[in-house]
């Protein structure tokens, strides 16, 4: 679509955005699994209160607490799931059938972190698409 345009910079402008988004994904498939020696965590729940999200044992204690997160990384979803929701469901024993362990915790964290900077790349992508159709299309009949 932006290769149509006359002014070629929104066209070089996705690309760029489109390399950065496939960098995130990459970052978040490198990083280091599980040891088998780290200790687990067997069960637990969660809750998200506002942009806190609580991960309680099985005795209701809070063993972990993200803050801070911005509401639109909570609310995030793709295909109708929430992701992060969707994480930690798939996660817990009755899916995962084994604790989680810090490195698991590790890549939910990521998550969260790309998530953000995925907003983020998205919002500028979508003025760049506006501009673009909003300019000089071009028309190979011109």
């Amino acid at each position: 679509m932006a290769e149509n345009t006359k002014d070629k910079t929104a066209f070089i402008a996705i690309a760029s955005i489109g390399k950065t988004l496939a960098e995130l994904e990459i970052k978040h498939e490198n990083l280091p699994d599980g040891n088998p020696n780290e200790s687990t965590i067997a069960y637990f729940k969660y809750k998200i209160k506002e942009d806190t999200l609580f991960l309680f044992d099985d005795t209701g204690i809070v063993i972990k607490e993200y803050s801070n997160i911005p509401k639109e990384v909570i609310g995030f979803t793709v295909s109708g799931y929430n992701v992060l929701r969707e994480w930690l469901k798939m996660h817990s024993f009755p899916y995962y059938r084994k604790g989680v362990g810090a490195s698991e915790f590790l890549k939910f964290e990521n998550l969260i972190e790309n998530i953000s900077e995925y907003l983020d790349i998205i919002a500028e992508l979508d003025s760049i698409v506006e501009e673009a159709l909003d300019g000089d299309l071009y028309n190979p009949n011109d």
